[in-house]
């Protein structure tokens, strides 16, 4: 399960509940941390990257991604 909690502060990142990345702006301003605004979802099957790890081994690929649901809550 993944799972983003998001503020007016920062971004945390989450598998399986355990904290992976925390996103601290250097500023708070539209440049830096634009998030204080209405955004949509935009969700895709990317590899790679620091977060997923930085070698892919080709053989795995293709992959298919299936979302089950996507809760949406305000705290």
């Amino acid at each position: 399960m993944f799972r983003t909690d998001w503020s007016e502060e920062n971004i945390k990142f989450y598998v399986d509940d355990v904290l992976l990345y925390t996103f601290v702006p250097k500023k708070y301003d539209d440049k830096h941390y634009p998030f204080r605004k209405p955004f949509y979802f935009l969700i895709n099957l990317a590899v790679g990257g620091n977060l997923g790890g930085a070698v892919i081994d080709d053989a795995a690929l293709p992959q298919k991604l299936y979302v089950d649901y996507i809760k949406v809550t305000k705290l």
